[in-house]
């Protein structure tokens, strides 16, 4: 829980955090053996622009929180991890952070409750052309919440209306370039103009905790390791 903490704290509060570019993120427990003039794509060193750390730390953290809350999968092991009681939450919760999507991939079906919806049914309607024609609507946020009472997976079916709601808004604006009248109103058209739903899809962020730690070992074999300048903050625990 420490480093995401201590990220998401250096760039809220540190000034150093206002006049670099590039950020490289290591462990308290680690040594440079030599100038890294090269970086692989995975392992524990991290290097990001400041404004990537930026979006990605209050998801990281957020992320590390809910793993470190799942307690029925601490004995498990089916990662086979060596340590239990979620001792390395905060790499499973970069993972995760990194990993939230950017893009909904609707090449299956999917369902919300007893609502299903696949693209394979609309192959020969022609829906993108008919001036009355949307989607099924999905069900509303009430009803979602009424069905699903685990947070985690309620946003999971989040997204899939969200799916549905952009593509309807697609068809509307379709429809008007092509000379649609005005659609008459209705409680959806209006929901899907509120825009309220957006919020239901963003990740959580949470309130992350503080710390400030010196990592001896790091710091001394920082400059064993030939680099250029000195570490302006620590902001690492292990």
């Amino acid at each position: 829980m420490n480093k995401p903490a201590g990220v998401f704290h250096w760039l809220k509060h540190s000034k150093d955090a206002q006049d670099v570019d590039w950020v490289v993120i290591l462990d308290a427990d680690m040594i440079l053996r030599e100038h890294p003039e090269v970086c692989n794509k995975v392992g524990g060193l991290l290097a990001m622009h400041i404004d990537d750390l930026r979006v990605l730390a209050p998801l990281w953290l957020s992320k590390t929180e809910e793993v470190h809350e799942d307690r029925a999968h601490w004995e498990t092991n089916i990662t086979g991890d060596i340590y239990g009681e979620g001792w390395i939450s905060e790499m499973y919760g970069y993972a995760f952070g990194a990993a939230e999507p950017i893009l909904l991939h609707y090449s299956l079906p999917f369902s919300v409750g007893n609502r299903s919806f696949s693209k394979l049914e609309h192959h020969e309607d022609g829906i993108v052309y008919d001036c009355r024609q949307l989607f099924p609507k999905p069900p509303y946020p009430r009803e979602v919440k009424a069905m699903e009472p685990d947070p985690n997976k309620r946003r999971g079916l989040f997204l899939s209306i969200e799916c549905i709601n952009t593509m309807n808004e697609g068809l509307l604006l379709q429809h008007a370039r092509h000379g649609c009248p005005m659609p008459k109103w209705s409680k959806y058209l209006s929901f899907l103009k509120s825009k309220t739903f957006v919020e239901l899809t963003h990740p959580k962020l949470l309130t992350p905790r503080t710390v400030q730690t010196e990592a001896v070992g790091l710091m001394h074999s920082f400059h064993l390791s030939g680099q250029p300048e000195n570490i302006t903050s620590s902001q690492l625990c292990g």
